[in-house]
């Protein structure tokens, strides 16, 4: 079984129904846990980045399942 890792971001965005777009994707492009939670950690927020997640895909079943999230918490 191959994975690989990404991180989505939420972005603020008006004009938007929900007022916000989720799901921008970073990088598909980990192959190691290791070095997408790596990166995950250095991504910052902000008040326009309000959230951050990352996914891990089953490259056979294309299966994804989110790993961990952080939420902009304005402090």
């Amino acid at each position: 079984m191959s994975q690989e890792y990404a991180i989505t971001y939420t972005k603020i965005m008006p004009g938007e129904p929900s007022g916000q777009i989720s799901d921008l994707l970073e990088d598909w492009g980990f192959k190691s846990a290791e070095d997408a939670i790596r990166e995950f950690n250095k991504k910052p927020l902000t008040p326009e980045y309000i959230r951050k997640e990352l996914w891990v895909k089953d490259t056979d079943t294309k299966i994804k399942k989110l790993l961990k999230e952080e939420r902009y918490s304005g402090t």
